[in-house]
């Protein structure tokens, strides 16, 4: 949902009779790559009410439109998520009605949804995903009522940018999108919400791992598969180390991922969560608010991101072969400097082949995502022809 004048567009997947569907509006193709080594992808696809069926191999079959890009510095939301800077609060409400209760209606201006209460911003969210990826509406009650609940804007923003490195890997041809659920990819710590799996299912028809050492944000994960007839391209697995990221998730040797996310725990520490969550509260306008909310495995761990991702770094070694990119999202610029230098000084065997780093947003509300890769461009390339990416 965007402002007016912005193209619309509409991709269906049939997942063997479920229809997933995602509208969203496309303005002007923008996009940005920040990498070690410079890169610039040629061109997005624009999809247009576009049906898709599946062929004998089982791989979607569609049209497609290509709009070409020059190269730019990132500036809005990327050109493929549905949420372009706005939100249609009167189709917001319609596709799921609870939202009504939290809508603002100010003397000038566009009606808004409060975001200073964890309900209001639950039903929001909820909405967005009952509108823009066919969610079912019960989502909001399965989700616990302590669990973090997702901006799902910025989550969706991750799965186009791995959606744009998994393009660049599979051929010189950039605007070719990898879809359908030959495309497997692995959530680490998908906590109760599952907002990646749904969004990549959604939008791309990807087949999703999602792993959670937390037991009841497991088993709400779950729930939310099983509300929406996901267990098929869906797995939850309940990850029992909180010293492992993917030891007991991988599970096997043989076990093949095309990438790996993650959205790691912030906080060295329960008190410099709750420390922070005070600051947020004295920095509101009016009254308490209960806005953030989360388990304790969803906001800190011990060494806080730069911990947990540099643990991620020294497993991803080991499954160099059974994976083409590993991912994560990280929210402080000091931290991503760690996190680089960790990577690049090699250690615990191989080091990687490449390294990209791509910033999201601006101001308080940015974060980068850091991925890479065991394999130079001629593996990555023979790795996407020998997995058999269907594409858009």
């Amino acid at each position: 949902m965007a402002c007016c004048g912005h193209r619309h567009i509409l991709l269906s997947v049939f997942h063997h009779g479920r229809r997933s569907s995602v509208s969203s509006q496309i303005s002007h193709a923008r996009t940005s790559y920040y990498s070690s080594t410079t890169r610039d992808f040629s061109g997005i696809v624009s999809r247009r009410s576009d049906n898709v069926t599946h062929c004998s191999n089982n791989r979607p079959k569609l049209k497609r439109t290509i709009d070409k890009r020059s190269k730019n510095t990132r500036q809005g939301p990327h050109s493929r998520n549905s949420f372009q800077g706005s939100y249609n609060m009167e189709a917001l409400c319609k596709a799921y009605p609870p939202l009504s209760d939290y809508i603002i209606h100010p003397p000038t201006g566009d009606d808004q949804s409060d975001t200073e209460t964890n309900n209001a911003v639950r039903a929001l969210n909820t909405a967005l995903l009952v509108l823009d990826y066919d969610i079912a509406p019960s989502y909001a009650e399965i989700l616990p009522e302590d669990a973090l609940v997702p901006p799902v804007p910025g989550r969706a923003e991750y799965v186009h940018y791995i959606a744009d490195v998994l393009a660049a890997s599979s051929s010189s041809s950039s605007s070719s999108f990898p879809i359908g659920s030959s495309v497997k990819g692995c959530d680490i710590g998908t906590g109760a919400s599952l907002i990646y799996p749904l969004i990549a299912n959604s939008v791309y028809g990807w087949s999703m791992i999602g792993s959670e050492v937390n037991p009841s944000s497991t088993q709400s994960a779950r729930t939310i598969a099983k509300a929406n007839n996901l267990q098929e391209y869906i797995d939850v697995r309940h990850q029992q180390s909180t010293h492992s990221i993917f030891h007991g998730i991988w599970e096997t040797n043989n076990e093949i991922f095309d990438f790996t996310m993650c959205n790691p725990p912030f906080y060295p520490s329960l008190e410099a969560c709750q420390a922070e969550s005070a600051r947020k509260l004295r920095g509101l306008a009016r009254g308490a608010s209960n806005n953030f909310e989360g388990t304790a495995s969803e906001l800190w761990c011990d060494g806080g991101e730069v911990g947990f991702v540099k643990r991620m770094i020294n497993e991803s070694k080991q499954y160099r072969d059974n994976c083409l990119w590993f991912t994560s999202l990280v929210a402080r610029k000091d931290s991503l400097e760690k996190i680089e230098r960790h990577l690049k000084k090699g250690g615990y065997g191989a080091r990687p082949a490449q390294i990209h780093k791509i910033r999201m947003g601006a101001g308080t509300k940015s974060a980068s995502i850091i991925m890479w890769t065991f394999m130079d461009q001629t593996k990555r390339r023979q790795w996407a022809s020998k997995r058999g990416w269907g594409v858009l």
